[in-house]
């Protein structure tokens, strides 16, 4: 819709203001940062990634490195916000993995100190937090179907075979398949092209992609 539209267009524009580099702000006004939902048709899904398209991957990269040290409000503080880029079918399978690995290690020991950074298994730094209400009642999409573990049963493993330290300079591992794109919830935001950079952004109630 047309209010849909200029919302995500005044979240990209809030968010490279925050962000405030010369480099960014200097694409976007050039028309060098571009923006569209995922699926562009709102359907049964609940969420729409916001997907932010660059015309360079030199200018994504620097805008994902930007995110992940300044850290803005607008992804601090929604809830459930995040960004990275986007990635191919074969890296977004192994990010579903990683996500179940991630919730079962935190299940087993009672507390979040496992994550997932695009499509890799991490652990954070620092004294890991309780786990949230309900936490363990939630697993991750395909867990059931690929993964026949019980909670609570002493069969149960920590899988840290494919663990990465979290650190706030952490590296985006490229794909030479995926596109310079970023994903988060805060109001959906997407964009996907062979000849051009995408990268993806997600915020809480909705999601941003780059």
């Amino acid at each position: 819709s047309t209010d849909t539209l200029a919302s995500d267009e005044q979240a990209v524009k809030d968010l490279c203001a925050e962000i405030n580099d010369d480099v960014i702000n200097q694409a976007l006004a050039g028309g060098h940062i571009r923006h569209k939902r995922h699926p562009e048709i709102k359907g049964d899904r609940q969420k729409r990634p916001l997907k932010l398209q660059f015309d360079a991957q030199k200018t994504r990269d620097h805008f994902l490195s930007l995110i992940r040290t300044s850290r803005p409000p607008t992804v601090t503080k929604s809830g459930g916000t995040f960004i990275r880029r986007d990635l191919c079918p074969f890296e977004l399978e192994l990010e579903k993995q990683a996500r179940i690995d991630a919730w079962t290690n935190n299940v087993k020991i009672g507390s979040l100190a496992y994550g997932v950074r695009d499509e890799k298994l991490i652990k954070f730094n620092g004294v890991p937090r309780a786990l949230p209400s309900g936490y363990s009642n939630r697993p991750p999409r395909g867990f059931i179907a690929e993964n026949e573990l019980h909670i609570g049963s002493p069969t149960l493993s920590l899988d840290t075979s494919s663990l990465n330290q979290s650190n706030a300079t952490h590296s985006i591992n490229h794909s030479t398949h995926s596109n310079p794109s970023i994903h988060s919830p805060i109001t959906p935001m997407v964009t996907r092209s062979a000849s051009t950079a995408a990268t993806t952004v997600t915020a809480a109630s909705s999601q941003v992609r780059v």
